[in-house]
C-alpha cells in the first residue's frame, strides 16, 4: 500500500540497581522523522514533533533526510525517573508523510555515576586550616564536614593513586564575647553588657545588636519611628539589626522575636508609655519589603505597624533587645 501508519512504538526493559548513583544520563538518538521517548512514563525527550500532546496521528514536523538519516545525535536526559529494579524505555516514531518510503530509529542509553571504582579506597583529610575539620565518614566522597574554627581550610580527598584538594572559606559566627574582643582599647569595658563607655546613651549589647562603634559617642543607630503619610493611622518602624552570614543561623520572625548571634530582637508597643507589650500582640505587625543591607554587617529593617479598626490611642514603639538563653 503506499499509504503506511504514521506512528511506530518500541519499548525496551533494563534493570538498574542504585538508581541514586546515576547522576547523568545521555541518550544518542537516530531517528527517520521524529520521536518521543519515556522513562518510566515520563517523557524525557521530543525531537522533530510538535509541542502539546501527541497522538498517534501527529505527524512529525519536518522530513528527516540526507546524512541527518543516519547522524546520532546526543541528548542529556534528567536521571529522575529512575526506579531501582525494572525500568521501562519506551518510544514513539512519527513519519511526516503517510507516504514516506523508509523509517529510520535507533537508541542508545547511557548512565554516568558517581560510586567509586570497586576496590577503591576513599579518604577525606585535612591539609591545613586553624582548626578542627570533623568528617561523618572520612570513608565517603559524598560525607559531610564540620569546623570549630573560622578561615580557610585546604581539605584532600585521596581515592586510590589519586588525589584533588579544595580550599574551603569558614565564615565566622559572631558572638557578643568575640565583637567585645576586637575592642582592647575599653580595658574590658565592652565586656559588661550594660556598660555604656563612649556615654552615648547605647550600652554595649545595643551597639552590638546594631552593629555601632562603642568607642564612638557619634556613632549611634537608634530606631525611628514615624507616621505613614499615606495611611496616617499606621505607623512606620524602623531600626538596624545585624545581617545573617548564612540565613540558616536566623530563626524567628522580624520584629517579632527575630534571633541570630545570641541576640533577640522583638518591636514592643504600648498606648500609655506604661506597660510594654510585643508589638505584635496589641497591633499588626508587617515586615516592609526586604532589608536594606548597609555592607557593615548590619541590615535596616522596616515594619509597618497597623492600630485595630476604632483604635484612635496614641502608640509608642521601641525596639526591645536581649540576649538568648
Amino acid at each position: 500500500s503506499s499509504s503506511r501508519q504514521i506512528t511506530t512504538y518500541f519499548r525496551r526493559r533494563f534493570h538498574v540497581e542504585a538508581p541514586a548513583s546515576v547522576a547523568s544520563l545521555t541518550a544518542a538518538l537516530l531517528v527517520d522523522d521524529g520521536a518521543v521517548v519515556y522513562l518510566n512514563g515520563t517523557e524525557v525527550l521530543r525531537s522533530n514533533l510538535p509541542s502539546g500532546t501527541i497522538g498517534y496521528t501527529t505527524r512529525a514536523v519536518n522530513a528527516i533526510g540526507g546524512t541527518d538519516e543516519d547522524t546520532y545525535f546526543e541528548w542529556v536526559l534528567d536521571p529522575a525517573p529512575l526506579v531501582a529494579g525494572e525500568n521501562i524505555l519506551a518510544v514513539e516514531v512519527h513519519q511526516q508523510s503517510s507516504t514516506s518510503s523508509d523509517l529510520g530509529f535507533d537508541l542508545t542509553l547511557r548512565g554516568d555515576t558517581l560510586s567509586q571504582p570497586p576496590g577503591t579506597s576513599v579518604l577525606w583529610e585535612k591539609v591545613s586550616g586553624p582548626g578542627n575539620a570533623d568528617f561523618a565518614d572520612a570513608g565517603d566522597p559524598g560525607t559531610g564536614v564540620t569546623f570549630d574554627q573560622a578561615g580557610a581550610y585546604v581539605l584532600r580527598l585521596s581515592a586510590g593513586s589519586a588525589s584533588d584538594e579544595l580550599t574551603v572559606l569558614v565564615d565566622p559566627v559572631l558572638t557578643y564575647a568575640g565583637w567585645a574582643a576586637t575592642f582592647p582599647a575599653l580595658g574590658g569595658a565592652a565586656g559588661d553588657l550594660l556598660g555604656d563607655p563612649d556615654g552615648d546613651g547605647q550600652v554595649n549589647l545595643l551597639e552590638f545588636a546594631t552593629v555601632t562603634d562603642p568607642t564612638a559617642t557619634e556613632d549611634s543607630a537608634l530606631p525611628v519611628l514615624e507616621r505613614d503619610p499615606t495611611a496616617p493611622r499606621e505607623l512606620l518602624f524602623t531600626y538596624r539589626r545585624l545581617k545573617a552570614l548564612d540565613p540558616a543561623h536566623a530563626s524567628g520572625a522580624t520584629g517579632d522575636g527575630y534571633s541570630l548571634y545570641g541576640i533577640r530582637y522583638r518591636v514592643e508597643a504600648c498606648a500609655d508609655l506604661g506597660i510594654w507589650q510585643p508589638a505584635s500582640t496589641v497591633l499588626a505587625l508587617v515586615p516592609e519589603g526586604t532589608p536594606l543591607d548597609n555592607g557593615d554587617g548590619s541590615e535596616t529593617v522596616t515594619v509597618r505597624l497597623v492600630p485595630p479598626p476604632g483604635n484612635d490611642a496614641r502608640w509608642f514603639a521601641r525596639l526591645g533587645v536581649s540576649v538568648v538563653p
